[in-house]
Protein backbone atom coordinates (compact mmCIF):
# COMPACT_ATOMS: atom_id res chain seq x y z
CA UNK A 1 0.00 0.00 0.00
CA UNK A 2 1.28 3.47 -0.88
CA UNK A 3 -0.33 6.88 -0.53
CA UNK A 4 1.29 10.05 -1.88
CA UNK A 5 -0.39 13.43 -1.50
CA UNK A 6 0.71 16.78 -2.91
CA UNK A 7 -0.94 20.13 -2.31
CA UNK A 8 -0.13 23.42 -4.00
CA UNK A 9 -1.10 26.73 -2.45
CA UNK A 10 -0.18 30.20 -3.65
CA UNK A 11 2.94 30.15 -1.47
CA UNK A 12 4.16 26.56 -1.15
CA UNK A 13 4.08 22.93 -2.23
CA UNK A 14 3.37 20.40 0.53
CA UNK A 15 4.19 16.73 -0.04
CA UNK A 16 3.13 13.82 2.16
CA UNK A 17 3.41 10.04 2.08
CA UNK A 18 3.33 6.92 4.20
CA UNK A 19 6.38 4.71 4.71
CA UNK A 20 4.99 1.26 3.92
CA UNK A 21 6.36 -0.83 1.07
CA UNK A 22 4.72 -3.97 -0.24
CA UNK A 23 5.54 -6.86 -2.52
CA UNK A 24 2.96 -7.54 -5.20
CA UNK A 25 2.75 -10.55 -7.47
CA UNK A 26 0.55 -11.29 -10.44
CA UNK A 27 -1.99 -14.08 -9.97
CA UNK A 28 -4.53 -15.73 -12.26
CA UNK A 29 -7.56 -17.84 -11.42
CA UNK A 30 -6.99 -20.46 -14.14
CA UNK A 31 -10.39 -22.17 -14.19
CA UNK A 32 -12.27 -19.59 -16.35
CA UNK A 33 -9.40 -19.54 -18.85
CA UNK A 34 -8.71 -23.25 -19.33
CA UNK A 35 -9.35 -24.61 -22.81
CA UNK A 36 -11.97 -27.35 -23.14
CA UNK A 37 -11.95 -30.20 -25.64
CA UNK A 38 -14.99 -31.41 -27.56
CA UNK A 39 -15.99 -33.65 -24.66
CA UNK A 40 -15.96 -30.75 -22.24
CA UNK A 41 -12.76 -31.80 -20.48
CA UNK A 42 -9.79 -29.55 -19.82
CA UNK A 43 -7.31 -29.70 -22.69
CA UNK A 44 -3.69 -30.64 -22.04
CA UNK A 45 -0.58 -30.40 -24.17
CA UNK A 46 1.83 -33.23 -25.00
CA UNK A 47 3.47 -32.82 -21.59
CA UNK A 48 0.22 -33.22 -19.75
CA UNK A 49 -0.02 -29.53 -18.81
CA UNK A 50 -3.29 -27.66 -19.00
CA UNK A 51 -3.84 -25.15 -21.82
CA UNK A 52 -5.17 -21.74 -20.85
CA UNK A 53 -5.83 -18.55 -22.79
CA UNK A 54 -5.80 -15.21 -20.99
CA UNK A 55 -4.91 -11.57 -21.49
CA UNK A 56 -2.91 -9.20 -19.32
CA UNK A 57 -6.17 -7.69 -18.04
CA UNK A 58 -7.11 -11.07 -16.53
CA UNK A 59 -4.14 -11.00 -14.15
CA UNK A 60 -4.67 -9.70 -10.62
CA UNK A 61 -2.05 -7.82 -8.62
CA UNK A 62 -1.98 -9.24 -5.08
CA UNK A 63 0.02 -7.93 -2.13
CA UNK A 64 2.05 -10.81 -0.66
CA UNK A 65 4.21 -8.93 1.87
CA UNK A 66 4.48 -5.48 3.47
CA UNK A 67 6.84 -3.63 5.82
CA UNK A 68 7.35 -0.15 7.18
CA UNK A 69 10.18 2.33 7.48
CA UNK A 70 10.65 2.88 3.74
CA UNK A 71 11.79 6.26 2.44
CA UNK A 72 9.39 7.45 -0.27
CA UNK A 73 10.14 11.16 -0.06
CA UNK A 74 13.41 12.78 -1.07
CA UNK A 75 14.99 16.02 -2.16
CA UNK A 76 16.02 16.29 -5.79
CA UNK A 77 17.46 19.78 -5.73
CA UNK A 78 18.08 22.22 -2.91
CA UNK A 79 19.62 25.58 -2.18
CA UNK A 80 17.80 28.35 -4.06
CA UNK A 81 15.88 25.99 -6.36
CA UNK A 82 14.22 23.50 -3.98
CA UNK A 83 12.57 20.47 -5.59
CA UNK A 84 11.30 17.36 -3.79
CA UNK A 85 9.42 14.22 -4.79
CA UNK A 86 7.34 11.36 -3.45
CA UNK A 87 7.10 8.01 -5.19
CA UNK A 88 4.65 5.16 -5.72
CA UNK A 89 4.94 1.92 -7.64
CA UNK A 90 8.12 -0.12 -7.78
CA UNK A 91 10.24 0.37 -4.65
CA UNK A 92 13.48 -0.76 -6.30
CA UNK A 93 15.18 -0.65 -9.69
CA UNK A 94 18.03 -3.08 -10.30
CA UNK A 95 17.95 -3.96 -6.57
CA UNK A 96 18.55 -0.34 -5.58
CA UNK A 97 15.86 1.57 -3.62
CA UNK A 98 14.26 4.48 -5.41
CA UNK A 99 15.39 6.74 -2.56
CA UNK A 100 19.04 5.73 -3.10
CA UNK A 101 18.78 6.58 -6.79
CA UNK A 102 17.13 9.89 -5.95
CA UNK A 103 19.93 10.72 -3.52
CA UNK A 104 22.50 9.99 -6.23
CA UNK A 105 20.65 12.31 -8.57
CA UNK A 106 20.47 15.01 -5.87
CA UNK A 107 24.25 14.90 -5.48
CA UNK A 108 24.65 15.39 -9.21
CA UNK A 109 22.36 18.40 -9.04
CA UNK A 110 24.38 19.84 -6.14
CA UNK A 111 27.58 19.50 -8.17
CA UNK A 112 26.00 21.52 -10.99
CA UNK A 113 23.96 23.97 -8.96
CA UNK A 114 24.35 26.81 -11.45
CA UNK A 115 22.51 24.80 -14.12
CA UNK A 116 19.39 24.31 -12.01
CA UNK A 117 17.21 27.39 -12.09
CA UNK A 118 13.78 26.00 -13.10
CA UNK A 119 11.57 23.25 -11.73
CA UNK A 120 10.80 21.73 -15.12
CA UNK A 121 14.52 21.61 -15.89
CA UNK A 122 15.14 19.51 -12.77
CA UNK A 123 12.13 17.30 -13.55
CA UNK A 124 13.35 16.61 -17.08
CA UNK A 125 16.85 15.73 -15.88
CA UNK A 126 15.44 13.46 -13.18
CA UNK A 127 13.21 11.64 -15.67
CA UNK A 128 16.16 11.10 -18.00
CA UNK A 129 18.26 9.79 -15.10
CA UNK A 130 15.55 7.44 -13.78
CA UNK A 131 14.44 6.22 -17.18
CA UNK A 132 17.90 4.74 -17.79
CA UNK A 133 17.62 2.69 -14.60
CA UNK A 134 14.02 1.78 -15.41
CA UNK A 135 14.88 0.50 -18.89
CA UNK A 136 17.76 -1.59 -17.53
CA UNK A 137 15.50 -3.04 -14.84
CA UNK A 138 12.86 -4.03 -17.42
CA UNK A 139 15.06 -5.15 -20.31
CA UNK A 140 13.85 -8.78 -20.01
CA UNK A 141 10.22 -7.93 -19.15
CA UNK A 142 7.66 -7.53 -21.98
CA UNK A 143 6.36 -3.97 -22.17
CA UNK A 144 2.78 -4.91 -21.27
CA UNK A 145 3.91 -6.55 -18.03
CA UNK A 146 6.14 -3.75 -16.73
CA UNK A 147 5.17 -2.08 -13.47
CA UNK A 148 5.19 1.69 -13.30
CA UNK A 149 7.23 4.01 -11.12
CA UNK A 150 5.27 7.17 -10.41
CA UNK A 151 6.44 10.46 -8.90
CA UNK A 152 4.77 13.63 -7.72
CA UNK A 153 7.47 16.29 -8.05
CA UNK A 154 7.02 19.81 -6.72
CA UNK A 155 9.15 22.83 -6.12
CA UNK A 156 9.59 26.56 -5.99
CA UNK A 157 12.12 27.83 -8.52
CA UNK A 158 14.46 30.63 -7.53
CA UNK A 159 13.22 32.70 -10.46
CA UNK A 160 9.56 31.69 -10.02
CA UNK A 161 6.86 33.69 -8.30
CA UNK A 162 4.64 30.62 -7.95
CA UNK A 163 5.22 26.96 -6.94
CA UNK A 164 4.59 24.12 -9.39
CA UNK A 165 3.77 20.41 -9.32
CA UNK A 166 4.30 17.64 -11.91
CA UNK A 167 3.30 14.00 -12.21
CA UNK A 168 5.82 11.58 -13.74
CA UNK A 169 5.12 8.03 -14.95
CA UNK A 170 8.22 6.22 -16.19
CA UNK A 171 6.20 3.52 -17.97
CA UNK A 172 4.55 6.01 -20.31
CA UNK A 173 5.78 7.01 -23.74
CA UNK A 174 8.50 9.71 -23.79
CA UNK A 175 6.16 12.56 -24.70
CA UNK A 176 3.67 11.61 -21.95
CA UNK A 177 5.93 10.87 -18.99
CA UNK A 178 5.84 14.40 -17.56
CA UNK A 179 2.41 15.84 -16.82
CA UNK A 180 2.07 19.41 -15.49
CA UNK A 181 -0.53 19.52 -12.72
CA UNK A 182 -0.51 22.84 -10.87
CA UNK A 183 1.47 26.00 -11.40
CA UNK A 184 1.58 29.12 -13.51
CA UNK A 185 2.26 28.94 -17.21
CA UNK A 186 1.28 26.87 -20.25
CA UNK A 187 0.19 23.28 -19.70
CA UNK A 188 -1.00 23.50 -16.10
CA UNK A 189 -4.67 22.79 -15.45
CA UNK A 190 -4.77 25.29 -12.59
CA UNK A 191 -2.49 27.28 -10.32
CA UNK A 192 -3.42 25.50 -7.08
CA UNK A 193 -4.93 22.19 -6.06
CA UNK A 194 -4.24 18.71 -4.73
CA UNK A 195 -3.01 15.51 -6.34
CA UNK A 196 -2.24 12.00 -5.16
CA UNK A 197 -0.70 8.73 -6.27
CA UNK A 198 -0.83 5.14 -5.13
CA UNK A 199 -3.88 3.85 -3.28
CA UNK A 200 -6.19 6.78 -2.61
CA UNK A 201 -9.79 5.56 -2.42
CA UNK A 202 -10.37 7.14 1.01
CA UNK A 203 -8.85 10.43 -0.15
CA UNK A 204 -11.08 10.41 -3.23
CA UNK A 205 -14.19 9.75 -1.17
CA UNK A 206 -13.43 12.68 1.10
CA UNK A 207 -12.62 15.16 -1.66
CA UNK A 208 -14.98 13.95 -4.41
CA UNK A 209 -17.71 12.27 -2.39
CA UNK A 210 -16.91 8.99 -4.18
CA UNK A 211 -13.94 6.95 -5.36
CA UNK A 212 -13.43 5.60 -8.87
CA UNK A 213 -14.60 2.02 -8.12
CA UNK A 214 -17.75 3.36 -6.46
CA UNK A 215 -18.48 5.65 -9.40
CA UNK A 216 -17.92 2.79 -11.84
CA UNK A 217 -20.20 0.47 -9.87
CA UNK A 218 -22.98 3.06 -9.69
CA UNK A 219 -22.78 3.73 -13.43
CA UNK A 220 -22.78 -0.02 -14.11
CA UNK A 221 -25.81 -0.65 -11.90
CA UNK A 222 -27.75 2.20 -13.53
CA UNK A 223 -26.88 0.87 -16.98
CA UNK A 224 -27.96 -2.66 -16.08
CA UNK A 225 -31.21 -1.40 -14.53
CA UNK A 226 -32.04 0.60 -17.66
CA UNK A 227 -31.20 -2.37 -19.91
CA UNK A 228 -33.45 -4.65 -17.84
CA UNK A 229 -36.29 -2.11 -17.78
CA UNK A 230 -36.02 -1.43 -21.52
CA UNK A 231 -36.08 -5.15 -22.30
CA UNK A 232 -39.06 -5.86 -20.03
CA UNK A 233 -41.00 -2.89 -21.44
CA UNK A 234 -40.32 -4.01 -25.00
CA UNK A 235 -41.55 -7.52 -24.18
CA UNK A 236 -44.61 -6.12 -22.39
CA UNK A 237 -45.55 -3.85 -25.31
CA UNK A 238 -45.26 -6.72 -27.78
CA UNK A 239 -47.28 -9.01 -25.49
CA UNK A 240 -50.06 -6.43 -25.03
CA UNK A 241 -50.12 -5.73 -28.75
CA UNK A 242 -50.30 -9.44 -29.59
CA UNK A 243 -53.09 -10.06 -27.09
CA UNK A 244 -55.04 -7.05 -28.39
CA UNK A 245 -54.75 -8.19 -31.99
CA UNK A 246 -55.73 -11.71 -31.01
CA UNK A 247 -58.83 -10.43 -29.20
CA UNK A 248 -59.77 -8.36 -32.22
CA UNK A 249 -58.92 -11.24 -34.56
CA UNK A 250 -56.89 -8.79 -36.58
CA UNK A 251 -53.39 -8.61 -37.99
CA UNK A 252 -50.90 -5.86 -37.37
CA UNK A 253 -50.90 -3.48 -40.36
CA UNK A 254 -47.68 -3.33 -42.27
CA UNK A 255 -45.31 -0.45 -41.62
CA UNK A 256 -46.08 -0.16 -37.90
CA UNK A 257 -42.96 0.49 -35.83
CA UNK A 258 -43.19 -1.42 -32.56
CA UNK A 259 -39.77 -0.45 -31.25
CA UNK A 260 -39.54 1.59 -28.06
CA UNK A 261 -37.53 4.82 -27.96
CA UNK A 262 -33.80 4.27 -27.43
CA UNK A 263 -32.51 3.74 -23.92
CA UNK A 264 -31.85 7.10 -22.23
CA UNK A 265 -28.54 8.19 -20.82
CA UNK A 266 -28.59 9.05 -17.14
CA UNK A 267 -25.96 11.72 -16.57
CA UNK A 268 -24.89 12.19 -12.98
CA UNK A 269 -23.46 15.53 -11.92
CA UNK A 270 -20.55 14.07 -10.02
CA UNK A 271 -18.94 17.48 -9.50
CA UNK A 272 -21.71 18.52 -7.14
CA UNK A 273 -20.35 16.18 -4.46
CA UNK A 274 -16.84 17.63 -4.42
CA UNK A 275 -15.51 19.18 -1.25
CA UNK A 276 -15.05 22.91 -1.83
CA UNK A 277 -11.55 23.97 -0.76
CA UNK A 278 -9.81 27.27 -1.40
CA UNK A 279 -6.37 25.76 -1.99
CA UNK A 280 -4.83 29.06 -3.08
CA UNK A 281 -5.46 30.78 0.24
CA UNK A 282 -4.84 27.92 2.65
CA UNK A 283 -2.49 29.05 5.42
CA UNK A 284 0.74 27.09 5.40
CA UNK A 285 0.01 25.28 8.66
CA UNK A 286 -3.48 24.37 7.46
CA UNK A 287 -2.00 22.96 4.26
CA UNK A 288 0.45 20.87 6.28
CA UNK A 289 -2.32 19.62 8.57
CA UNK A 290 -4.56 18.78 5.63
CA UNK A 291 -1.90 16.73 3.83
CA UNK A 292 -1.10 14.92 7.09
CA UNK A 293 -4.80 14.20 7.56
CA UNK A 294 -5.21 12.77 4.05
CA UNK A 295 -2.17 10.51 4.41
CA UNK A 296 -3.34 9.34 7.84
CA UNK A 297 -6.87 8.76 6.58
CA UNK A 298 -5.75 6.49 3.76
CA UNK A 299 -3.14 4.72 5.86
CA UNK A 300 -5.58 4.09 8.70
CA UNK A 301 -8.30 2.82 6.40
CA UNK A 302 -5.90 0.43 4.67
CA UNK A 303 -4.51 -0.82 7.96
CA UNK A 304 -7.96 -1.63 9.33
CA UNK A 305 -9.30 -3.13 6.12
CA UNK A 306 -6.33 -5.34 5.33
CA UNK A 307 -5.71 -6.23 9.00
CA UNK A 308 -1.96 -6.29 8.57
CA UNK A 309 -0.07 -7.32 11.68
CA UNK A 310 3.54 -6.37 12.35
CA UNK A 311 3.24 -3.40 10.01
CA UNK A 312 3.67 0.18 11.23
CA UNK A 313 3.40 3.46 9.41
CA UNK A 314 5.46 6.56 9.84
CA UNK A 315 4.03 9.54 8.01
CA UNK A 316 6.40 12.15 6.60
CA UNK A 317 5.59 15.59 5.31
CA UNK A 318 7.81 17.88 3.34
CA UNK A 319 7.11 21.56 3.01
CA UNK A 320 8.75 23.59 0.27
CA UNK A 321 8.85 27.32 0.75
CA UNK A 322 10.69 29.62 -1.58
CA UNK A 323 14.36 29.09 -0.82
CA UNK A 324 14.13 26.24 1.70
CA UNK A 325 13.03 22.65 2.24
CA UNK A 326 12.13 21.20 5.63
CA UNK A 327 10.73 17.90 6.90
CA UNK A 328 8.07 17.51 9.55
CA UNK A 329 6.82 14.36 11.30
Amino acid sequence: MTINVALVTSEAVVLGCDSVASVTEMFLDPIPHLQLDEAGNFSVDKNGKYIAHFSHEDLQSVVTDAWGGVTKMFRLCGDENPVAAVTAGLAKLNDRPISALANEFSKQMAANANDNDTIIGVVEKFVEFMRGHYDTHNQTIPEGFREDVEFLIGGFGKNDSFPSLYRVNLRDQPDKRIKPLYGSGIGFKDKTGAAWAGQADSVQRLLFGYDHPLRGNINEQISKAIDTLHKSMSEAVLRILAETLAALKANLPSGINTELPPKPDVPIKWDQYMLSIDFANLPLQSALDFVAYLVGLQSGESKIREKRANCWRKNSHRNIDKGQVRDEE
